[in-house]
């Protein structure tokens, strides 16, 4: 699976929210994600090290697994530590560390919020 392209803006100073729902096949239903994770990194270059990385381990993202929903948080405090042009991915984590990609794509950062 190839993750969607989609180049996000954040506003320094404020958090930012991307919600998604997660559907598949062919009446696009809800896929239901219990046992799955979500991961949601930023990178300054591609390849180089993290810069940021989200989980629902940690408390950033939130999923409603039945619904087939996640959302993950950027902390406005992260967001003012980011250069202002990054790149982003964000995954589902598969049980059996399988990651599937989602979405990918730049991340600037408007630093006049």
């Amino acid at each position: 699976m190839t993750a969607a392209r989609v180049n996000i803006t954040l506003d320094e100073g404020a958090p930012y929210v991307l919600g998604l729902t997660y559907k598949a096949g062919p009446q696009q239903q809800p896929v239901d994600l219990t046992g799955c994770g979500v991961l949601f990194e930023v990178r300054e270059s591609l390849p180089g090290p993290v810069l940021l990385a989200l989980d629902d381990q940690g408390g950033d993202v939130a999923i409603d697994a039945l619904a087939g929903k996640f959302k993950v948080t950027v902390p406005a405090l992260a967001i003012s530590a980011l250069p202002a042009k990054a790149f982003y991915r964000c995954d589902l984590l598969l049980p059996g560390a399988i990651h599937r990609p989602l979405l990918r794509g730049v991340l600037a950062v408007n630093q006049w919020g």
